[in-house]
């Protein structure tokens, strides 16, 4: 799925934010536009947040020839379990985080 308004709304859904009009929800009891999980930075942190509410941690690694976006959830004090993960090649990290996080919450 590419970053979009589409996926925005799936992140939404699955965050429990409430729709009260189109592209309006309540975050935090307070009415508010449907935050650009996919497409900002300020989007991605507020979905990373809400996903760390649920208990999903998301985090993505640099390497010289892309990045790896990972989903997981922490069993215990040192044991882990990744949900999703991927690598890819392209300045859209708020868009890969988006995609993990779904593929996340599909797995559980």
């Amino acid at each position: 799925m590419e970053a979009g308004r589409e996926l925005d709304k799936k992140i939404a859904e699955a965050i429990g934010l409430q729709e009260i009009l189109p592209d309006t929800y309540i975050r935090n009891g307070v009415p508010s536009n449907l935050p650009k999980f996919s497409t900002t930075g300020d989007g991605m942190l507020i979905l990373i947040e809400e996903a760390r509410k649920q208990g999903i941690w998301l985090d993505h690694e640099t390497f010289a020839d892309g990045y790896e976006v990972s989903a997981c959830v922490y069993r215990g004090k040192h044991s882990r379990t990744i949900l999703a993960d991927s690598m890819f090649r392209s300045e859209d990290l708020a868009g890969e985080y988006a995609r993990v996080y779904i593929k996340a919450k599909e797995a559980i």
